[in-house]
């Protein structure tokens, strides 16, 4: 089963340390955790990827860490900037959200598993159709984490 989180972007980063930021990541990492828990996940996964890491000036994204403490596995779903050129992906979210779901399927089985995946809620109903469509169990969980951080004060940067 995947289960699904909408967000925007910037709860993926813990960049800055303003107190509406500190207090919305720690309610993001005590959910996630009570979900990791209930519903027995063994993996999360997220629309994000090196390149974002960078650009932000970052070592992991939140999920990561969130992974790392609870002692599972964590994936980047999203092509880097030179991996979207290669396989012709650019802008194209029809064919992001294959490649997310390809990552997916690649790292578990998910007949045997449960995920977690982040991404933009943007894409969560697109994506949802997607996973559906493929065989896969999907639900939505939650959508709009981080809608608070959306400012002219807080943006996620990609490298050039």
């Amino acid at each position: 089963m995947i289960y699904l989180i909408g967000v925007d972007h910037m709860i993926q980063i813990n960049n800055d340390r303003t107190p509406i930021k500190k207090q919305t990541i720690q309610r993001f990492r005590n959910y996630l955790n009570e979900k990791i828990k209930s519903l027995q996940i063994t993996l999360l996964a997220e629309e994000f990827n090196e390149d974002a890491l960078r650009g932000n000036s970052v070592e992991e994204s939140n999920l990561q860490a969130i992974a790392r403490d609870a002692g599972i596995e964590h994936k980047f779903c999203d092509p880097g900037i030179e991996e979207r050129r290669i396989l012709g992906i650019d802008n194209d979210n029809q064919k992001r959200e294959c490649e997310w779901l390809k990552r997916i399927t690649d790292s578990t089985d998910l007949k045997e598993s449960n995920v977690i995946f982040l991404c933009g809620s943007t894409h969560l109903q697109s994506f949802k159709t997607l996973v559906r469509e493929s065989g896969f169990q999907v639900k939505i969980i939650y959508d709009g984490w981080g809608a608070e951080l959306n400012s002219s004060e807080h943006f996620l940067q990609y490298p050039e």
